[in-house]
């Protein structure tokens, strides 16, 4: 587990890329809970948000790469 006050998320996503994949956990920390309240603004169905959140997460460390 990394500190998550010592690194930006730029850091955090080339220690992934570098072979940390559980430092993902941190961008998830982040993010979760604000794209949680973004989407369920859009989508109501609590479950239906939470499914979009995780899908974007998955996607998004799919795509690492391209950051």
């Amino acid at each position: 587990m990394i500190d998550s006050y010592t690194y930006t998320d730029e850091q955090i996503v080339l220690i992934i890329l570098n072979g940390d994949n559980e430092a993902y956990e941190e961008i998830i920390k982040r993010y979760e809970n604000k794209l949680i309240r973004y989407i369920k603004y859009l989508v109501p169905k609590t479950d239906d948000a939470e499914d979009i959140v995780q899908t974007t997460f998955i996607k998004a460390y799919e795509n690492l790469n391209n950051f």
